[in-house]
């Protein structure tokens, strides 16, 4: 648990207005240069042996301003004398960087976010101007070996020349991260060239440039591949040749989970083939995979096939990853997919219950994310909210996915510091650390992503070993306990769908909470629930004391019991007691059209498009009225779709023809036809070249849009997905926002 108290400091001479003002908290929101109220978590948060949970020490100033301020290492200890130190090596200045232009989540105006974490110890100026907020960053790494229970210190903070005691208490349950990881969490550093560039501009000075065998800059490549280890990540390539004695100690070192092998690179490839044999000779093939093909499209698919096969022959047994949704084209080429989160590439949406049937298969699934999507996606970038990288992880236990690449850790502004400006108008892609040279050091930094990733990788860990121990539970009992249908459940109460992902705190703080309690209840009581229509069910050691909704119930000779239940049930089981808490109501994703129906009435005579809208059918079409003030109304003939717009500058109309999922039509038009577009599974359909008309003037846009350009005409009762977009000189509006989701689009009647 973790105390989040307020501690007041007075400063000399100062009372009211010049009170500087400190807190703890831990790290799912983030902390502004604005934020005035502390932040109060209402539930403790617990830590598991093994992991390394963040905590935030908050300040914010008074009337006067700070010239020094610096949180003092110290010590939780347990009653007993166990302790768990927070090290100077481990509190970290949080730097803010001013974003202009928003990358297009949540927060649409400028703001300046928290993201780069500064050692403590080479921080020059400490100082806080009057009425500002700042925040350090505290890693409190938890030891394997330490007993369970409740570690209690101070943080001391020293502001000026007094000192601010603040109260921390962290407790520690009784279960153990694994130190090796079963996420392959892969980002690139690309150390032969773009980090040399860097490194010989900034770093080098002006004698002979660095190449790769420089000493100084091989110590710095190494110095980042085991910054990115401690959060969990690997670098695609080791910092060493596979074949060299020092790569040795990597292939042994547990929490390297992954390394990408040498590309073909000719019929003998030899530093892929010797790599690959020096790997396995020291039991690390399992970590290996090859990775070239990214984002392929169709046209690339036969070079892809070709390598792939070549890959076969050279390094049998090495998994091929491409960074694409599973298709047809590269079937039994790709061994592991990994598409894009909001899979631009394809039909512009990931649909989970397809992608468990390859999983099924025995196929692996990764995924990444990059500059797109942005919100209502989670997303790494700068601009987003805390929750937001933690969650990603929640989606990939939720999904049984169990990997990802990153395009880069690196992506360096000439000052990231002032500037983490990226790509497609966003912020921080490509952006987990930053360089030291501000600061005098060739180190590299973390960001408060990587920390908040990090936190989803251990989550991520936590879930799996429920999964693991709630079916071993069962097992002793003699029953068959699907465990990873909880963790859907429980993750089911942050994600609805990878673009409905919940950002409030404290649903992840409690689901998280319960997870832990579900692992022990299990590991102690053999505990295991399940529902079977309106009725409970359960699984647990004769004897247990256990009691549903407040009224007790004992389980049978064999441990079985049962009790009515709703969505939802809580639990108190054992002594001292477990207190749980179930929700039975969102196993699985819950994507449906919305409630939404559009008509499109049938024409007698074909409507003219000359952007009259004075037709008869117009006068007898059912209108969709958008927020705006833009009105649509449809209509048909055996041969085309008609769609007026009124009150409208332009127009845009996507459907989905027979709801048959496969292939998404859009229609944009103004005074004239702006664009069409058609994407399938293999994306965006360049040859599609539609003969189609619209004409638009006066705030009247008409539109036909000949069926045999969708794929054939509709039958009477036909129902189509298809949304509306209205754009007026002001703004844009849209009568059912899909995400990109063809399965979520609301409903065209014929």
């Amino acid at each position: 648990m973790l105390a989040y108290l307020v501690g007041l400091l007075l400063l000399a001479g100062a009372s009211g207005a010049d009170t500087a003002v400190g807190w703890v908290t831990d790290g799912l929101r983030k902390v502004f240069p604005q934020t005035r109220a502390p932040l109060v978590a209402s539930e403790p948060v617990i830590a598991c042996r093994g992991e390394t949970v963040g905590l935030q020490v908050v300040l914010r100033t008074g009337t006067q301003a700070v010239e020094r301020a610096r949180v003092e290492p110290f010590e939780l200890t347990l009653d007993d004398g166990a302790g768990i130190r927070v090290r100077d090596e481990q509190i970290f200045r949080q730097h803010t960087v001013l974003v202009t232009v928003p990358s297009g989540n949540a927060v649409r105006e400028p703001r300046e976010w928290p993201d780069a974490l500064i050692p403590q110890r080479h921080v020059r100026d400490s100082g806080i101007p009057a009425r500002r907020t700042v925040a350090w960053w505290l890693d409190v790494a938890v030891p394997d070996e330490v007993p369970a229970g409740e570690y209690q210190g101070t943080c001391r903070v020293t502001v000026d020349s007094e000192e601010l005691p603040l109260p921390v208490t962290v407790r520690v349950a009784d279960v153990v991260l694994p130190l090796q990881r079963h996420v392959r969490a892969n980002v690139a550093v690309y150390h032969r060239d773009i980090l040399l560039g860097y490194a010989n501009r900034w770093w080098a000075g002006e004698g002979e440039p660095w190449t790769v065998e420089t000493p100084d800059y091989q110590a710095i490549v190494r110095q980042m591949y085991e910054l990115l280890l401690q959060h969990r990540l690997c670098a695609y390539d080791l910092p060493v040749e596979l074949t060299s004695p020092e790569a040795d100690d990597y292939y042994a070192d547990p929490r390297v989970h992954s390394i990408r092998v040498p590309w073909v690179d000719g019929p003998e490839s030899r530093r892929l083939v010797d790599g690959v044999a020096r790997a396995r000779s020291r039991g690390a093939f399992e970590k290996l995979y090859y990775y070239a093909a990214d984002e392929p499209g169709p046209g690339a698919y036969a070079g892809v096939r070709e390598v792939a096969a070549t890959v076969r022959k050279l390094a049998p047994g090495v998994p091929f990853v491409a960074t694409v949704a599973p298709v047809e084209g590269l079937q039994g080429a790709v061994d592991i997919w990994c598409p894009n989160l909001g899979n631009y590439l394809g039909l512009g949406y990931l649909d989970p219950a397809a992608l468990a049937e390859r999983l099924r298969r025995d196929e692996q699934l990764w995924w990444y994310t990059c500059c797109v999507p942005t919100g209502p996606y989670p997303t790494w970038l700068v601009d987003d909210d805390a929750v937001a990288p933690r969650a990603t992880m929640w989606l990939m236990a939720r999904y049984g996915w169990t990997g990802f690449v990153y395009s880069m850790a690196h992506g360096w502004s000439d000052d990231p510091y002032a500037s983490v400006a990226s790509f497609n108008d966003t912020n921080g892609d490509g952006l987990l650390i930053y360089p030291g040279q501000r600061y005098g050091t060739a180190e590299t930094f973390p960001s408060l992503r990587l920390k908040l990733l990090r936190a989803g990788l251990q989550d991520y860990e936590l879930l799996r070993l429920l999964a693991i121990e709630l079916a071993a539970a069962g097992q002793r009992r003699g029953a068959t306990v699907d465990g990873r249908r909880r963790v859907r459940e429980l993750t089911g109460r942050l994600i609805a769908a990878p673009y409905r992902v919940g950002r409030d705190p404290a649903v992840l703080r409690a689901a998280r909470q319960e997870a832990v309690a579900e692992l022990l209840a299990a590991r102690r009581d053999d505990l295991v629930t399940w529902r079977e229509g309106d009725t409970l069910v359960g699984l647990a050691r004769p004897g247990t004391v256990l009691s549903v909704d407040g009224r007790p119930v004992a389980p049978d000779t064999s441990g079985r019991w049962q009790a009515p239940a709703d969505a939802t049930a809580s639990i108190e089981v054992g002594d001292p007691p477990l207190r749980l808490h179930r929700d039975f109501a969102a196993a699985e994703d819950s994507v449906a059209p919305p409630d939404l129906v559009a008509v499109a009435a049938p024409a007698a005579r074909a409507p003219v498009v000359d952007g009259l809208a004075d037709d008869r059918v117009w006068e007898t079409s059912p209108a969709v009225a958008l927020a705006n003030g833009v009105v649509f109304r449809f209509a048909h003939d055996s041969d085309s779709l008609y769609v007026v717009a009124t009150g409208a500058e332009q127009a845009t109309v996507v459907m989905d023809p027979g709801r048959r999922h496969d292939a998404a039509y859009t229609f944009t038009a103004a005074e004239s036809p702006r664009r069409a577009v058609r994407r399938t599974a293999v994306g965006r359909d360049a040859t599609y070249a539609p003969a189609w008309q619209a004409v638009g003037h006066g705030g009247v846009v008409e539109l036909r849009i000949p069926f045999q350009s969708v794929g054939g005409p509709p039958r009477a009762g036909d129902q189509w997905g298809m949304t509306c977009i209205g754009y007026t000189t002001a703004d844009r509006a849209i009568w059912y926002d899909h995400h990109g989701d063809l399965r979520a689009l609301p409903t065209l009647r014929f």
